[in-house]
């Protein structure tokens, strides 16, 4: 049911009775009952929800037009733009939806604290990303090594390829990321918003990625990081 290259969605219900588009986790038949996990975000808050399939209703995955049809101006002007995360950590900035543009690409702003590294070492099979430095400086382990990148150098991270990053400096760093294709931005609204204890596994899994904690302690240990 997954889409191989976006994640699928469906239409859930939420406590105060409305329909919100969630993101579908995970699909099963128990006792003859299909049921499914589902995560979507309202006011900042995300939440996960298993129930009968029964009561989703269908999202057409692949009718979304190609055009800017989600989006209300033609320029998003600095300051706008929806910010979640972490002061003391990594924030995104969130600018291009991959459902606004038939799941092409997405546009999303990492802004780095210093001393914040912004996801444990991972690996996603699904798309590549491309990280334009802004402001500051980014340090990346990628392909077993360590590299630094400078305001206006473009950083490549193909799928399927270990990586990680973050601010060792003691000045904010900003990046421009461009995910192609776009769908893993809405994972990053999951996490920016999940608490700090939430098993983050299965909200990224059906993204086609998977985390690695245990090789991003030494990182953040010789580097003195910290999440936020």
């Amino acid at each position: 049911m997954h889409d191989r290259y976006h994640p699928t969605y469906v239409l859930t219900p939420h406590d105060d009775g409305s329909w919100v588009r969630a993101t579908l986790l995970s699909q099963h038949r128990v006792a003859g009952v299909w049921r499914v996990t589902v995560a979507y975000t309202v006011n900042g808050s995300t939440f996960w929800r298993g129930m009968p399939a029964r009561e989703c209703r269908p999202v057409d995955n692949r009718s979304i037009s190609a055009n800017n049809a989600g989006m209300s101006q033609r320029i998003i002007r600095a300051g706008e733009g929806e910010v979640l995360g972490s002061v003391d950590g990594c924030r995104d900035r969130f600018l291009i939806d991959s459902k606004d543009w038939g799941g092409r690409l997405a546009v999303v702003e990492h802004l780095l604290a210093p001393h914040s590294i912004a996801a444990p070492m991972h690996r996603h099979t699904k798309e590549d990303e491309f990280s334009l430095i802004l402001e500051g400086q980014v340090w990346y382990h990628a392909a077993g090594e360590e590299l630094t990148a400078a305001v206006g150098d473009l950083v490549f991270k193909p799928r399927g390829e270990w990586h990680t990053f973050w601010n060792a400096a003691d000045q904010p760093a900003r990046v421009l990321e461009i995910i192609s294709p776009g769908g893993l931005e809405e994972a990053f609204r999951f996490i920016d918003t999940a608490a700090p204890d939430v098993d983050i596994g299965p909200v990224i899994e059906p993204y086609g990625c998977e985390g690695d904690m245990e090789a991003t302690l030494p990182i953040m240990e010789r580097h003195g990081l910290t999440f936020g």
